[in-house]
């Protein structure tokens, strides 16, 4: 059996949009056939505010097993100018945190709070490298959001909040960026990627998406 991945960028596709009475915009769902994990959550104008912090470039890689996969996004931050120094809060949604780290240097557990759908580094510098691994069970969520498994084909839907599925994440849609994609696989069970680098045992294929 040929496996493909699909990446789709998170910059490129937009979120559908409805707008009620009140002036509320909520995000929808323009794909059917499996149950979504997630109800449509009102967001008002006036409740707007920017990121404290600003994501400048993430460098993913994506290790896919049979079993899981086990995600690498080392992001470039930098405080805003004119922002108060604060905690770093990450959006999730059933990650596994394997490991964090700031400039190279593993985070003590004391330093940083995480469950399956946040993660909150308390006192992160103006400006740092960001490493966070964590595992993903893409064969089996059902959800049609993040990455997941679909007919043996792997595949990505990471709007409208389908990012934090993936990674610990800012995920808004009015945070751009750029990123660096690698995706690993065993070339036996993943013959085919977005096309083929290769190596004897497991090959990969980087992108660059803006």
């Amino acid at each position: 059996m040929v496996l493909q991945y699909i990446w789709q960028s998170r910059i490129a596709i937009r979120r559908r949009l409805t707008c009620d009475k009140d002036g509320g915009f909520h995000a929808i769902s323009i794909q059917k056939g499996l149950e979504m994990t997630t109800s449509p959550q009102m967001i008002y104008l006036k409740d707007y505010r920017e990121t404290p912090y600003q994501i400048d470039h993430v460098d993913m890689k994506f290790d896919l097993y049979p079993e899981h996969t086990d995600v690498t996004a080392i992001s470039s931050i930098r405080l805003r100018s004119g922002a108060a120094a604060t905690a770093l809060v990450l959006d999730g949604r059933d990650l596994e945190l394997r490991n964090v780290k700031i400039d190279g240097r593993q985070l003590d557990a004391s330093e940083y709070i995480a469950t399956k759908d946040q993660l909150t580094i308390k006192e992160p510098k103006d400006v740092f490298v960001l490493e966070v691994h964590n595992r993903i069970y893409p064969q089996h969520n059902k959800s049609l959001e993040g990455l997941y498994v679909s007919q043996g084909m792997y595949c990505t839907q990471c709007e409208a909040t389908g990012f934090r599925g993936i990674t610990y994440f800012y995920d808004r849609p009015d945070v751009m960026l750029t990123f660096k994609v690698t995706i690993s696989a065993d070339k036996t069970l993943c013959p085919v990627l977005l096309s083929c680098s290769e190596t004897e045992i497991r090959h990969y294929q980087t992108l660059s998406l803006q």
